[in-house]
């Protein structure tokens, strides 16, 4: 199969499948070119974690109650505290500081 300019080769157990996508999920998906990560209803626990595959200091998400929160969103890769921020101020989420390692996010209140 040929790729065209717009579309995504995908290769699984049902064999190839090629989709067509926006410029919006290319985007998405090229952000880390410009040290960037997009979410677009990811869970929290799945973001913390994409950052954290970019950092030495981590982000733990120690509350399952609030691990299955979405968010959206571009972030810096480089820049954890400002995730951080960024979800305490969204998500109504508790960050502790913590030496170390890094953060830890809980329920607020």
């Amino acid at each position: 199969s040929v790729l065209h300019a717009g579309s995504i080769g995908l290769y699984g157990a049902a064999g190839p499948r090629i989709r067509t996508v926006g410029a919006e999920e290319i985007d998405r998906t090229l952000a880390w070119r410009q040290g960037s990560i997009a979410f677009q209803g990811e869970s929290l626990v799945e973001a913390a974690g994409e950052i954290n595959r970019y950092n030495r200091t981590q982000i733990v998400v120690a509350d399952p109650s609030i691990a299955r929160l979405r968010l959206a969103g571009y972030f810096r890769s480089d820049d954890p505290q400002a995730f951080v921020q960024a979800v305490v101020n969204t998500l109504s989420v508790n960050a502790t500081g913590r030496p170390d390692y890094g953060y830890e996010l809980s329920r607020n209140g």
